[in-house]
């Protein structure tokens, strides 16, 4: 029910969110749902935290499995390169802009905010515990700055980015935020990371894809 009511929410909005229908597909009474959810309210609840976290707790944990087995600082740092990337590439946007439209149903709605806001920190104390154990085997420099929160941030900021269809915006976007995890982490000098040119024209905003996007 939950995963039918989060395809609903992607199709067309919390609006489209219909118990009966909901019940009818997952197979079940509609009694079942509420003894589930509460309400429809509740819900819709579930799902948009559902659509806040989706993926990002399997990515991030295995992220954590990734970097428990690493040699050296370069495997380390690989990794962590990877998991930024692949969090961050293009055809995720719809999952970008799903998460964003999650936290914007989440005002006015202190359970949502409080729901969001657990899930995000269970994954910083997973991201945390990733980095802590990398400084501890010296593969950070060893007054490294453990943000987790940051680096969620980071990536959730990049919803602004999906707007403007420039693949080299993007690439240059990535370059600049990998530099600056260096800088944080590691016992980098390189030079700066130019970001990719842009032309001076309209960003041409528009929707940056589909939702159900992996």
């Amino acid at each position: 029910m939950l995963l039918l009511a989060v395809d609903a929410i992607d199709a067309g909005g919390e609006g489209a969110v219909r118990v009966s229908a909901i019940a009818t597909r997952a197979g079940t009474a509609v009694t079942s749902l509420y003894h589930h959810f509460g309400s429809r309210e509740g819900l819709v609840e579930a799902a948009q935290a559902e659509r806040f976290l989706r993926g990002l707790e399997e990515t991030i944990a295995e992220f954590a499995d990734a970097a428990s087995s690493c040699p050296d600082t370069e495997s380390f740092r690989e990794i962590l390169h990877a998991t930024i990337a692949r969090l961050t590439a293009p055809e995720r946007a719809g999952v970008r802009m799903s998460r964003a439209n999650a936290v914007g149903s989440a005002f006015r709605r202190p359970d949502l905010a409080r729901r969001i806001a657990l899930s995000l920190q269970a994954v910083d104390r997973t991201f945390e515990s990733a980095l802590g154990q990398a400084r501890d085997r010296g593969f950070l420099r060893p007054g490294a700055v453990l943000l987790g929160s940051w680096y969620l941030s980071l990536v959730f900021g990049r919803v602004l980015g999906d707007f403007d269809p420039d693949a080299e915006a993007s690439a240059g976007w990535l370059a600049l935020t990998l530099r600056a995890v260096d800088s944080l982490l590691f016992d980098d000098e390189g030079g700066e990371v130019e970001p990719a040119p842009r032309p001076c024209r309209n960003s041409g905003l528009g929707p940056p894809g589909d939702p159900a996007a992996p």
